[in-house]
């Protein structure tokens, strides 16, 4: 009954406005209303205004309908962006004349995200790039739901490969586009130890002084590279202790992480004897072939580091004049050894030619036949140069050929000629009568002195 009623009241209202020839208008018939308001404080923005013959009517009477042709307030969410139509309905009951319009609601959102950091800094490891940073920030927004947010991350200041603290910033974004700038510190950080790696087997020389530990290992770090020069040798090892001696070592990276390293070093015999050769080559008569042994062992020193009785073996095959190679081994009580090669001449034996002889002044001799019966070895002599004064006392020098198994030398031979023996008499019987003669002067002239006195 109700409804019929309004219904011809509304039918009024329009007749009597079309026939007053009036005017109407609505004021804030879209309404901006920011996500998470009370729309209590906006529902009553919209107004209509009704001008009748030029003037605004003020109707004490005026009621508005707020959700009219099938539209409802309660639809409008402003917890929830978006636009939201709602028609009103203006009753201007003291002139039985009523206005509709279509209101807008729009629920919008210009806040930016906002982030509360649960952490002052983040820490990745060296070499390692930060990909999400939510577990650091708590994000809130007043309209879009958390999942929805974006994190938009910015590390162009950040070197993932170089040890130290950087700024790192990153954007929120809503659905509406709404950043907000933050920035929080990155610490790159490496907590990986070195390693310590053998490159060889550690083996040192008994005695050996001159050994360096850390050519037997590589010291390698992931930020560092190559710091094999850092390690530190903690133990001393002891090079005359044969034996496996454990040294420890120890690496600290540059960001003081450290590695512990035991070096399992064995120390020794490895080097053979040492074979020093006096002479590079010797001489050997033919007829010395016997103690052929013995003039080697003459010619060379053999030491060792750590054995004295050191095993000499000695390689040849010698049984006649020539040129030979004779290789030497000395072997120690570890199986060390060492070689060495010895160059040995083979002659025959030597000829001792007789090239001196004397005669009295005066004698003349057949030099050819002097120089052969002294010289029993020789084939032949010829005297190629002789000027020899038999009569004069003096040294004189021969050249001659002389041809002893098929070959032929030359030589020189010295002849001296000596003063004759009687002569030589003579002078020492004439000092021997002088001297004599002195003395009898000498004796007779202190007996007189004496009696004198």
């Amino acid at each position: 009954m109700f409804l019929i009623h309004l219904i011809i009241l509304i039918s009024c209202f329009n007749i009597q406005s079309k026939a007053n020839n009036a005017t109407y208008y609505w004021e804030n018939t879209v309404i901006n209303i920011a996500v998470g308001s009370d729309l209590e404080d906006f529902i009553e923005k919209p107004k209509c205004i009704y001008v009748l013959n030029g003037s605004i009517v003020n109707d004490k009477n005026l009621q508005y309908e707020r959700g009219s042709n099938d539209t409802f307030l309660s639809t409008v969410n402003t917890n929830v962006v978006g636009q939201y139509k709602v028609y009103y309905t203006a009753y201007f009951f003291s002139y039985g004349i009523s206005f509709t319009e279509e209101i807008i609601f729009n629920v919008y959102d210009n806040e930016a995200p906002q982030c509360i950091f649960l952490k002052n800094e983040i820490k990745t490891p060296y070499g390692v790039n930060i990909t999400d940073i939510r577990s650091c920030i708590i994000v809130t927004d007043n309209s879009t739901p958390i999942d929805k947010i974006k994190v938009i991350i910015d590390d162009s200041a950040v070197n993932y490969n170089q040890i130290g603290t950087y700024q790192l910033a990153f954007y929120l974004e809503d659905l509406e586009k709404n950043r907000s700038y933050h920035t929080i510190n990155v610490v790159v950080y490496d907590d990986i130890k070195p390693v310590i790696a053998l490159v060889k087997e550690p083996i040192v020389n008994y005695g050996e002084y001159q050994y360096k530990l850390l050519d037997f290992v590589v010291g390698i770090d992931n930020v560092d590279d190559d710091i094999t020069d850092k390690i530190e040798i903690i133990d001393e090892l002891n090079p005359f202790v044969l034996g496996i001696q454990p040294i420890k070592l120890r690496l600290l990276d540059s960001s003081n992480n450290e590695t512990l390293f035991t070096l399992n070093v064995k120390v020794e015999d490895v080097v053979g004897p040492t074979i020093t050769l006096k002479k590079p080559k010797i001489i050997v008569l033919i007829s010395e072939l016997s103690i052929l042994a013995e003039k080697i062992n003459e010619n060379m020193v053999i030491e060792d580091n750590l054995d004295n009785d050191i095993e000499i073996i000695m390689e040849y095959e010698i049984d006649k004049i020539g040129i030979y190679s004779v290789k030497i081994i000395a072997i120690d009580d570890n199986h060390n050894q060492t070689e060495a090669i010895l160059e040995v001449d083979i002659i025959e034996d030597a000829f001792e030619f007789n090239n001196y002889f004397t005669f009295k002044k005066g004698e003349k001799i057949d030099l050819k036949t002097c120089i052969l019966d002294n010289n029993h070895d020789l084939d032949d002599v010829v005297v190629v140069y002789s000027f020899i004064d038999w009569n004069k006392a003096g040294i004189y020098q021969v050249i001659v050929n002389y041809k002893r198994n098929d070959q032929t030398e030359i030589a020189v031979v010295e002849v001296e000629i000596l003063e004759s023996q009687i002569k030589n008499e003579t002078i020492y019987i004439i000092i021997g009568v002088a001297f004599v003669g002195l003395s009898l002067i000498i004796y007779k002239y202190f007996i007189k002195k004496r009696i004198n006195s």
